[in-house]
């Protein structure tokens, strides 16, 4: 009867030697497959943390315009309407360019080396020409206008230096732009 026992034994200790290696080959299996699929937690940064290394130092800068409420363009880049904040890493010089109807166009470069820069720039109005019915507001030059008053036909009829019978030029008669 002891080689009775012996015979079931041995497969029995073999199949819980086997049970317990699959067991342990599935768990390892499982909490790997796991360990891959969940997501990677932000940790949250430290309040008084240094700011990473790789971090650009910026400045900000604020564009002001007189009068208020001028297109700003930065480096090309349209930027709203003034006043105007922005973040722009510093060390670099950008070309600031503000405009407004009725004022002639500002323009100016500005090298951002602080943490912290205000421009303000001024518009000048765009002249208005004096009322173009007088001679001084004419964009023409004046007219030379002779005793006679202007002559259209200089040398010719009665009205010039000059008669019918006695046709001679004289410049001085001359219109200029008819």
């Amino acid at each position: 009867m002891a080689s009775h026992r012996l015979r079931w034994t041995i497969p029995i200790l073999a199949g819980l030697f086997l049970g317990v290696a699959l067991l342990t080959s599935v768990g390892i299996y499982v909490t790997t497959r796991r360990a891959a699929q969940v997501p990677d937690v932000a940790v949250a940064a430290q309040p008084d943390a240094p700011p990473p290394i790789d971090a650009t130092p910026e400045t900000a800068l604020t564009i002001t315009t007189d009068p208020a409420g001028a297109s700003v363009r930065v480096d090309d880049a349209d930027h709203g309407t003034s006043p105007v904040s922005l973040r722009i890493p510093k060390g670099r010089n950008v070309t600031i360019v503000v405009q407004r109807d009725g004022y002639e166009p500002t323009r100016q470069i500005v090298t951002l080396d602080h943490d912290k820069q205000a421009v303000t720039l001024t518009l000048r109005p765009i002249p208005v020409a004096p009322d173009a019915g007088t001679l001084a507001g004419s964009a023409l030059p004046p007219r030379h206008v002779g005793s006679g008053g202007p002559k259209r036909n200089p040398g010719r009829g009665s009205a010039g230096s000059g008669s019918a019978a006695n046709p001679k030029f004289n410049p001085d008669d001359a219109v200029g732009g008819d």
